[in-house]
Order: structure tokens, then C-alpha cells, then sequence
């Protein structure tokens, strides 16, 4: 058989150089991965964007028992460089090495009407958290979200609004309470999604984990600015935590740390992330990160302390 060599001219050339070249990372501008169904490899923060894939995904670990790392509100004041103390959660996380991470949001200052500007914060985030050596999730903060456009941003960073992603026998679900006209709420179509979630976990006697920035019941700071805002709203959500075994609600917002249970939920509210305090620390004030360990139904957890030094 005789093999045929085609020539190719110089524009040819020229084109093809150009395409090879917008098909590669570009490494101006960091993303998350977002992985396909039914599996995906824990390649941490790739440089390009990817499509958003479905609302739920799953991940089957090596092994039934797990590790994950919590923490919250570790952006700036205003729209200055990412605080130390984030530098230092990240270290000390990769010291854990859990198998996944969850922020409970506001990882950038925000507020502004200028993209570039957002972006530029956006980037200044992924300069630290790329240094994370387990995969990450974030859920969306009011400092993250406060406009159309701003939630078309982090959206076209993360590739979702909402979602969840089980592990194993847990299922973490992360929500959004940062819509705009949605603020300090869960809206029907989202809260619809929530109860298949829940329905099916249950079906499946998954543990159940659940992320919403604002608290659901705060403590110190955001009382009447968070899920409490819409009493009535907020009730029905805690019912549907109770009545469908949630195991755990995580927040941040309030810059603090706190715990309480309520008809057998467990509430946190982990916001130590790096942001200004709000409370002294014999209230919670103080920089942390939690680390979870899940063995079946058995579930445990550390408050590491973060020396501001």
C-alpha cells in the first residue's frame, strides 16, 4: 500500500498553530474543576473553563471511611489582597490532607459593578487556594453574589449556582441563598430540587451534609439578616432538615465559630476563614477550620484553632 504525504502550505500552518494553541490551559485564568458523572479524577483547579455538568454528581472513594475540611469566609477587607490567615488554613489543611474541602462562601470582597475588578479578586483567591491539595467546593456568598451579573460570574468560575456531590454513603448538598430577589431564602425551584435530594439520600441511608452561607439560625452580628429574615421560610426548611435526617448544616457569614443542635440537626457556623471578626473569642471569635472523619454513622470532628500571628 502506498502512503500518500500531503504538503501543507504556510497558511495552513499558520491555522492550525492557532488552533493548537486556543485548545491549550491558559494560565492567566484559574477555575475549579467541575467533574462528569458518574466519576472523576481530584485534579485540583484546572487553568481553563470547563462546561457545568449536571446538578448531582457522584464520587466513590477508595475507601468507606473519609475525611473533610470545612471553612468559611476567608475573604478580604474590601477588595485588598487575600488575608494571611487564609495562606495558613491552606498549609494546615494540606498538613490533614482530607479527602475533600467545602466553603461555607465569601471568598472574594465583591461589591462592585466592575468585572475586571471582580475577576482580578477572583484570581487573587486561586493564587492560594490552587495550593490545596484536596479538591475544594464553595458555596456562594452574599460577598460572592449580589447582582445578576455577579452570580453570571461565579457561575462561569464554578460551573453551578447550587448542587451536590456524594461521597461514598454521604451526600453533601450545597445551596444558594445569594440569588438575586432570592436573598436570605431558598426559592421553589431551588428548595424542589432540595427535597429530591433529600429524598433519594434517604432512600439510599446516606449521612446528609448541608452547606447555605447564611445561617439558619445566627447567633452574634447577622440576626434578621440571614435565614431567620423570612421566619416562616426558615421553618420550613429546618422541618425539612428534621423530617429527612439531616445529619449537618454548615454556614459562615458570621465570622465566628458556634455549634448548636436543634430536633437532632447539628448546626455549624464556621466563618474563621481570614474576614475581620466579629466576637471576642470567648464567643467564637476566633480563626479556624474544622476536620470531619466519617466512619459509616459515625461521625466526629476537631476545631483546629489558627494562630493569627
Amino acid at each position: 500500500m502506498m502512503l500518500r504525504i500531503r504538503t501543507l502550505n504556510f497558511s495552513t500552518l499558520l491555522l492550525l498553530a492557532f488552533l493548537l494553541s486556543i485548545s491549550q490551559p491558559h494560565s492567566q485564568t484559574p477555575f475549579v474543576s467541575l467533574p462528569s458523572p458518574p466519576h472523576f479524577l481530584l485534579a485540583n483547579f484546572p487553568s481553563h473553563p470547563i462546561p457545568a455538568s449536571p446538578l448531582s454528581f457522584q464520587v466513590v472513594p477508595a475507601k468507606e471511611e473519609m475525611t473533610f475540611a470545612v471553612f468559611g469566609d476567608s475573604r478580604p477587607e474590601r477588595d485588598l489582597n487575600q488575608p494571611e490567615i487564609f495562606d495558613k488554613i491552606v498549609e494546615k489543611i494540606n498538613e490533614v490532607l482530607p479527602d475533600v474541602i467545602f466553603h461555607t462562601g465569601d471568598i472574594i470582597y465583591g461589591k462592585t459593578e466592575d468585572d475586571a475588578n471582580i475577576n482580578r479578586q477572583y484570581d487573587d483567591f486561586f493564587k492560594v487556594a490552587k495550593r490545596l491539595r484536596s479538591k475544594m467546593f464553595v458555596t456562594p456568598g452574599n460577598h460572592d453574589i449580589w447582582d445578576p451579573a455577579s452570580a453570571k460570574i461565579f457561575e462561569q468560575r464554578f460551573g453551578y449556582l447550587y448542587r451536590s456531590v456524594t461521597i461514598g454513603s454521604n451526600n453533601f448538598i450545597i445551596l444558594n441563598c445569594e440569588l438575586p430577589d432570592n436573598k436570605c431564602l431558598i426559592p421553589a425551584e431551588q428548595r424542589n430540587w432540595l427535597e429530591n435530594e433529600l429524598k433519594e439520600s434517604g432512600k439510599m441511608r446516606r449521612n446528609i451534609f448541608v452547606f447555605v452561607h447564611r445561617p439558619v439560625f445566627p447567633v452574634d452580628g447577622y440576626i434578621g439578616k440571614s435565614m431567620d429574615k423570612f421566619p416562616s421560610e426558615r421553618n420550613l426548611l429546618h422541618e425539612l432538615f428534621k423530617s429527612h435526617g439531616v445529619r449537618f448544616v454548615f454556614s459562615g457569614h458570621e465570622h465566628l465559630y458556634h455549634f448548636q443542635e436543634k430536633d437532632g440537626v447539628k448546626y455549624v457556623i464556621s466563618g474563621g476563614g481570614g474576614a475581620p471578626l466579629h466576637v471576642g473569642e470567648a464567643k467564637g471569635g476566633f480563626y479556624h477550620f474544622l476536620i470531619f472523619t466519617v466512619k459509616g454513622k459515625e461521625i466526629s470532628f476537631e476545631v483546629r484553632k489558627i494562630d493569627r500571628r
